[in-house]
């Protein structure tokens, strides 16, 4: 099992022939990945030759980016030449694996995370412990699921109920390090292969998929969200626009890594983002609701009053048979919130699909959850970075000498 075959195509770019029904996992930083012939599931998300190339960023900050080549037929021979030919292999090197269930291309990206591998250097450590595969300076591909995410059929059953009904709007819930962003990440991936476009709603200040952190945050998604968060880089824009073909957000700025000082203030910016949110999802968009894991005391009153703003049609309820789990969700609907009217008498019902939380994975990355709001702060800034100068550790300023001065007359945003 997990059988491969390499080829060079130029100095920095593999073309790499897998076989049928294996599971595989990556270590990589600005890799893109493109399959030429067969499939793959890149953490859930199908993809063919007919599919764009994914840039696939698997450092060690969370756990390696899952390959499955799937149980579809071997590729013919001749097919897995043709496409090495293609991509420039000469005809005396095509060998031809058995079995062959996907050939892909490793090339560079140019999306680089230069500047935070400088800044946060144990994101790619050397790897003595295992032997890849396959090795370049900047991709590993490895046998096996060792410490990537694995998708169980407790989790891909009730996903798959959501591409048999009308455009979905679902809520993800669930205490926190139950598996929520793991879960929403392949809903996502798995609602990319019968729509075109899914939207994503951020409710989680803390622990943002696209954002810098302190956002409420909605985004158009058209590609599959496989790599870690701080890797992601959306556009903001004032109003968003499903025809914009771009990455891009219309966000809320709340200020703070939780609600719990500023609840008032942050339901007001999650009922004018929910509104937008519901306004496109009735156009025939499915959305995806990534809601905060504090779900105890005033937790269960903030879960309790977007719940009735979103009015879901599907809650992903994640349960983990602990005291931090929320109470049942047709009775937490009744619950009352912090705003002080009641909207659940006009609630349908949504269908709850209880989920068990904690997937199970052997990945101890020792990061922080502030490490990876500061990763997904140094990404946001980024592009204002020369390639020289990435590689200077940043400037650290106390926040007692920072001032914002607002001009005369200015607006508040």
């Amino acid at each position: 099992e997990g059988m491969v075959i390499a080829t060079p195509v130029n100095s920095d770019s593999l073309v790499i022939q897998l076989q049928r029904a294996t599971h595989y996992n990556i270590r990589c930083y600005d890799s893109l990945f493109r399959v030429l012939v067969g499939e793959c599931h890149v953490n859930g998300h199908k993809i063919g030759p007919k599919s764009s190339s994914v840039t696939l960023n698997s450092l060690d900050s969370h756990s390696r980016i899952s390959i499955n080549t799937g149980n579809v037929s071997s590729i013919p021979d001749a097919s897995v030449r043709a496409a090495l030919l293609d991509v420039g292999v000469k005809q005396d090197e095509c060998q031809v694996i058995d079995n062959a269930g996907a050939v892909i291309l490793i090339t560079p990206s140019k999306f680089s995370t230069t500047f935070l591998r400088s800044t946060y250097k144990r994101l790619w450590t050397s790897n003595p412990e295992e032997e890849p595969l396959v090795k370049l300076d900047y991709f590993e591909l490895y046998a096996g699921l060792n410490k990537s995410v694995s998708i169980s059929s407790s989790w891909s059953d009730p996903v798959k109920e959501l591409l048999t009904s009308p455009p979905c709007r679902v809520f993800v819930c669930g205490p926190q390090n139950s598996g929520k962003s793991t879960l929403c990440r392949y809903t996502v991936n798995k609602l990319l292969e019968g729509y075109k476009t899914v939207l994503f709603l951020e409710g989680d200040l803390g622990q943002s998929e696209l954002t810098p952190p302190s956002l409420v945050t909605l985004t158009i998604l058209r590609e599959p969200l496989v790599n870690p968060p701080y890797c992601n880089r959306s556009r903001f824009v004032r109003d968003l626009n499903l025809s914009d073909p771009h990455l891009t957000s219309e966000s809320y700025c709340v200020g703070v890594v939780s609600p719990s000082q500023v609840m008032n203030e942050y339901l007001e910016k999650m009922r004018l983002i929910v509104e937008k949110a519901r306004k496109l999802n009735e156009g025939g968009v499915p959305l995806v609701v990534n809601f905060m894991g504090w779900t105890k005391g005033f937790g269960v009153a903030l879960h309790a009053d977007v719940l009735r703003m979103l009015h879901p049609s599907h809650v992903l309820n994640l349960q983990t048979n602990s005291p931090k789990d929320l109470p049942p969700i047709l009775d937490l609907i009744e619950t009352p919130g912090i705003l002080s009217e009641n909207e659940s008498k006009s609630l349908k019902n949504p269908q709850v699909l209880n989920i068990p939380g904690h997937i199970a994975s052997s990945s101890k990355s020792g990061f922080q959850a502030f490490e990876l709001r500061h990763l997904a702060l140094l990404n946001y800034f980024s592009p204002i970075y020369s390639c020289s100068s990435a590689l200077l550790p940043p400037y650290k300023v106390s926040w007692s000498h920072v001032s914002v001065i607002l001009p005369e007359g200015s607006e508040e945003k």
